[in-house]
């Protein structure tokens, strides 16, 4: 290839040096606009649900595309993809510099691993350390990959979608020889050759039931059974749900050291969610909650009255 025709740009963070830019190869000077607007479109939904996994809901992300041109938000697709020096910029509103950074990481991984598994399931995913995940592809061959990066693929299928419709939409387009990720933490070019069999990656069937971990989880006490015969009733990222209990450690601090808890008490412990896929929202649900490991007891705060004297 003789050059790169920079027809999707950078996307930083405002008042930060956090960016990525997505470049599509090819020697030619046009690209149909349907390339490009696709290519975005599936762009911001991995971007959206890397967001809502790596934050849990609780952090929102603006994705804006701007020209280059100073205090203009008008897009012109034909000069910004025949021209680097009208190429696109995209701004994240989001003021977390190390959570912007990660996230982009993330949805660059998402592309290296829908890369390394070549519109296939894994053949197997092996835990380590916690911050990273051993993938082995169908082929035999072993990654390792951010974790943050298998939560994100996992969790949600719109993301595998996003990517074979992305890399439909460039197989059609004759004029882009290569999909090219780069940020600082991660670059990933996808040849011409693998856009097919990336394109198959919306075939994958996802599994009927995933089992979500999540570690050091402080939930809050409402009704606990010290005879461990009913399930627990904890409030749970602001819901009240009901765990069944299956931590040993637990039940040794309640039977035998005789741990005791009242209303608005916390403990600190390691969860299961269990998720069952819905295929008619193209989702997982959750269906059940489940205390696996305990870690500490985090007593009521005692809350000071008001003096209004």
């Amino acid at each position: 290839m003789s050059w790169f025709l920079r027809k999707v740009l950078y996307l930083i963070m405002p008042k930060s040096n956090e960016n990525f830019q997505i470049v599509l190869g090819g020697d030619g000077h046009e690209i149909d606009v349907n390339t490009l607007l696709v290519t975005l479109s599936h762009l911001n939904t991995i971007v959206a649900e890397s967001n809502r996994v790596l934050s849990g809901g609780h952090r929102d992300v603006e994705l804006k595309v701007v020209a280059n041109r100073e205090g203009s938000f008008i897009i012109d697709l034909t000069i910004a993809a025949n021209s680097i020096g009208e190429t696109l910029k995209m701004f994240f509103n989001e003021k977390t510099v190390s959570y912007s950074s990660n996230l982009i990481t993330t949805v660059g991984g998402i592309y290296a691993l829908s890369k390394f598994l070549k519109g296939k399931k894994a053949k197997e995913i092996e835990k380590t350390d916690g911050q990273t995940v051993n993938v082995t592809n169908n082929n035999g061959e072993l990654k390792v990959i951010k974790s943050e990066v298998v939560n994100v693929y996992l969790d949600s299928p719109k993301v595998i979608q996003a990517v074979s419709q992305t890399m439909k939409s460039l197989e059609a387009d004759e004029s882009v020889d290569s999909f090219n990720f780069v940020s600082k933490e991660e670059k990933v070019t996808i040849d011409r050759n693998l856009f097919d069999e990336l394109a198959n990656d919306e075939k994958i069937l996802v599994d009927d039931v995933n089992i979500k971990k999540m570690s050091n989880v402080v939930l809050t006490i409402v009704s606990p059974d010290f005879d461990f015969k009913s399930k627990w009733q904890c409030y749970f990222a602001g819901e009240k749900k009901s765990f069944t209990v299956s931590s040993d450690a637990l039940k040794n601090e309640v039977i035998n050291n005789g741990l005791k808890f009242g209303v608005g008490d916390s403990i600190n412990v390691d969860i299961e969610i269990k998720q069952e896929f819905d295929p008619k929202y193209n989702s997982y649900v959750n269906k059940g909650f489940t205390i696996v490991d305990y870690h500490s007891f985090i007593p009521k705060p005692n809350q000071s009255k008001l003096d209004l004297k």
